[in-house]
């Protein structure tokens, strides 16, 4: 397969910001105490996305200036995953 540099550099940038997987871990906290899952999934099956953003508050409201292109978006209908049973962190 013959892909351009445009391509490519796309491919990599995605790897390297979506390719989350393998072993991860859920956190959470009941009466007080803090609780940890195992979760163990396969690669995100991404779907390209797009949406019409009108108004968002999250990244100033932290003092984070959005820079003034169009933001790439993804999405997953779904994925199977196993998560191990929650024990104290």
């Amino acid at each position: 397969m013959i892909v351009s540099a445009i391509q490519a550099r796309s491919f990599a940038l995605n790897t390297v910001q979506l390719d989350r997987y393998g072993f991860a871990s859920l956190y959470t906290v009941f009466r007080g105490k803090v609780f940890r899952a195992e979760i163990h999934h396969a690669q995100w099956p991404l779907q390209d996305a797009e949406a019409e953003i009108v108004v968002n508050t999250m990244a100033s409201a932290a003092g984070i200036e959005l820079p003034a292109i169009a933001p790439r978006l993804h999405f997953s209908k779904k994925l199977e995953v196993l998560i191990w049973p929650l024990k104290k962190a």
